[in-house]
């Protein structure tokens, strides 16, 4: 059996499953601020994510089962405070963790998006 180097693959996308397609391509692309690079109707919207694709699909029943895609900020008050005045929903607070800032939402559909910073390490 031949061995693959684990270390030459590359997240290509992450895929949520929605409800309606409308409603959560404004989501992410009005209120999180992704760039929609391609849309196929109510079949398919493919995001820009750094490397990578955030993408949507119709799924069945209840979205959010087992997936949560996290998405790195460099500056999370600043990106709360222009997500308050875009989002038509109160933004949550900042939760501050052991190596991390988090913002957490639901999309439309119900799927968990966490917006993150990192907290800067210790020297040493």
């Amino acid at each position: 059996m031949q061995s693959v180097d684990l270390g030459q693959l590359d997240l290509g996308q992450v895929i949520y499953p929605v409800r309606e397609m409308e409603p959560c391509v404004a989501f992410y692309r009005d209120v999180v601020g992704l760039q929609l690079k391609f849309r196929d109707g109510d079949r398919w919207a493919a995001f820009r994510a750094g490397a990578a694709t955030f993408a949507l699909a119709p799924g069945a029943g209840a979205a959010g089962a087992g997936a949560t895609a996290a998405f790195r900020v460099a500056d999370l008050a600043a990106f709360a405070a222009a997500l308050a005045a875009r989002s038509p929903s109160p933004v949550p607070a900042i939760a501050r963790g052991a190596h991390e800032l988090t913002l957490t939402l639901a999309d439309p559909s119900g799927n968990a998006v966490i917006l993150y910073q990192p907290l800067a390490k210790p020297a040493g």
